[in-house]
């Protein structure tokens, strides 16, 4: 996954929230690894994973979730159970403030 896929995997999750200030992180990386044994392949691994954070702000109580599905219902569940769990989290002395959005440069 490049870097303007993660930004719109991050801008769908933004676009569902009703949460007042909403946070999206998205992870991507791939590892492979290869065994060898008597000089023949004895294990080959290829993995690619995604993952994202949702840390959602409601009324000065925060709520984090996180998947590693991104199909539209699995978004809508984690953004969901981040704001399930704002509701239930008690309020913050001081408001938590999320930093501006912000141009990032791919990796």
């Amino acid at each position: 996954m490049d870097a303007d896929e993660r930004r719109a995997l991050a801008a769908r999750v933004l676009a569902r929230s009703r949460a007042g200030a909403t946070e999206a992180i998205v992870v991507s990386e791939r590892r492979a690894l290869t065994r060898f044994t008597h000089e023949f392949i004895h294990q080959n691994v290829d993995v690619e994973d995604v993952s994202i954070r949702i840390r959602a702000i409601v009324d000065g109580r925060t709520g984090v979730a996180s998947t590693n599905a991104t199909g539209e219902r699995a978004l809508d569940d984690a953004l969901e159970r981040a704001l399930a769990i704002a509701a239930l989290a008690p309020r913050a002395a001081e408001p938590p403030v999320l930093a501006p959005h912000a141009a990032v440069s791919p990796q």
